[in-house]
């Protein structure tokens, strides 16, 4: 699993675009080896002795005769898998997905209520389609997953201060190196790699052994003689079976460049194992140094994330995750909302305030959006008299009456401009919306 953020930059002053590769895979090779053997032998032997006059003569022969068998059989199994992605506008989360089919099975309960002596519960039950599921690389901002980030994709000094979850710097992959970007068309690059090589091995031998032997002999006053018979039989076998498995991961970044250098900046990459769920996150740390920023970022603006900036449809440019919901703590019948706002300025805000409404989604206006006329107001908060510059602040219209299925618009007011920003209730419901939409 990873979360991997394409890199930061400003869409208005690009040049040429940042991008992130990501390779991961997996080499697994499987050994194993057969080795069996069986020898037998026989040795027949004979003696005798003669006594002569006090003295005696003897003889000895034996002889040995046998075979030896040994067989060796080596297998070697390898399987690669490997798997990338390049990004450069979008996020993306490489996680595991499988299908399941749901199956209602009715269970009769015998209850105390007279009119109604037993009663019917489904017990639903789960069947996965598949035994592994399958590994898949989704963008954040696909209609198939809910993701709020308090970042915008485009939007460079949104990054300044966002969360970096489960951020330790010593579960850091790689160490920490600041990145330039300029008006170079070569812009920097970083690659970042790493292999890891893990191994068991197992063995089993057998063994049988037999032998055995007869032996025959005569005695008297002068002669002795004998004769012997052994043998010997064994066999066996050695099997040694040995799993070697290597995971690579790489990771490439170029940084990207800017069309003058007032507007250069440093990125820094983080590349680490969340201490929340050991997820890899790939996140990013910002600094302006260009001389340009200053007048660039030198007028207000306060604004929600955009889910999709990059889209050219006005309307889906300012759908947000910002706006988001929670059961009212009094009357659980009502939901909150909560608008989470962002000064993109290097100057402070004032009068902020925010309307809301709730009805039909907004209405092109152009280059930009408006409330839709079919839209009701549901109130408006005065939300502070002044925001600081990169300054974050949450505003909540609270026990508004929601039904599934509708959208909810906010107006923000500020320093005499405002902005709309809309998201849809639930935040499920806006993705029936967008597989209706073309070019999404």
């Amino acid at each position: 699993m990873a979360l991997l953020q394409c890199i930061p930059f400003e869409r208005a002053v690009l040049d040429n675009s940042p991008s992130l590769s990501f390779t991961e895979g997996s080499h697994v090779v499987n050994n194993s080896s057969t080795t069996t053997h069986s020898d037998w032998s026989i040795t027949l032997s004979e003696h005798a002795s003669v006594n002569l006059f006090g003295g005696y003569v003897s003889e000895h022969l034996s002889l040995t005769i046998g075979k030896g068998f040994s067989n060796t059989e080596d297998q070697a199994k390898s399987v690669a898998l490997s798997f990338g992605q390049t990004i450069s506008q979008t996020d993306v989360i490489l996680g595991h997905s499988n299908s399941f089919l749901t199956w209602r099975f009715p269970v009769y309960i015998r209850t105390p209520d007279f009119d109604e002596p037993v009663k019917v519960v489904d017990l639903p039950m789960v069947f996965p389609q598949s035994k592994t599921p399958a590994t898949e690389l989704v963008e954040t901002s696909s209609s198939e997953i809910i993701y709020a980030a308090d970042y915008e994709v485009g939007s460079l000094l949104s990054y300044e201060g966002a969360s970096i979850p489960g951020y330790d710097e010593s579960k850091l992959l790689f160490p920490r190196i600041e990145l330039d970007v300029t008006q170079d068309s070569g812009g920097a690059t970083i690659s970042y790699a790493q292999s890891l090589t893990d191994g068991s091995s197992e063995s089993y031998t057998s063994h049988l052994t037999t032998s055995g032997g007869i032996s025959v002999g005569y005695s008297g006053a002068i002669v002795q003689a004998g004769a012997n018979f052994d043998f010997n039989i064994s066999s066996g076998d050695t099997s040694t079976t040995s799993v070697t498995t290597t995971t690579d991961l790489n990771i490439n970044i170029h940084a990207g460049s800017v069309k003058d250098v007032l507007y250069s900046y440093h990125i820094t990459p983080l590349c680490y194992y969340s201490t929340i769920d050991d997820l890899l996150i790939v996140k990013y740390k910002i600094k302006l140094t260009g001389l340009g920023w200053k007048d660039y970022f030198g007028k207000p603006m306060v604004k929600c994330m955009a889910l999709i900036p990059m889209t050219a449809k006005n309307v889906f440019a300012k759908l947000t995750r910002s706006i988001r919901y929670s059961e009212n703590t009094f009357d659980k019948t009502k939901t909150d909302i909560d608008v989470h706002l962002f000064n993109n300025a290097l100057v402070k805000a004032q009068n902020i305030a925010c309307e809301f409404f709730v009805g039909d989604r907004p209405v092109d206006a152009g280059s930009t959006v408006k409330i839709s006329p079919d839209a009701i107001s549901a109130g408006k908060v005065p939300v502070a008299d002044a925001m600081i510059a990169m300054g974050r602040i949450v505003a909540t219209m609270a026990q508004v009456d929601l039904v599934e299925g509708t959208f909810i618009s906010v107006k923000i007011t500020h320093d005499g401009m405002e902005n709309v920003y809309w998201n849809s209730y639930p935040d499920s419901y806006v993705n029936e919306v967008m597989k209706e939409e073309k070019g999404l």
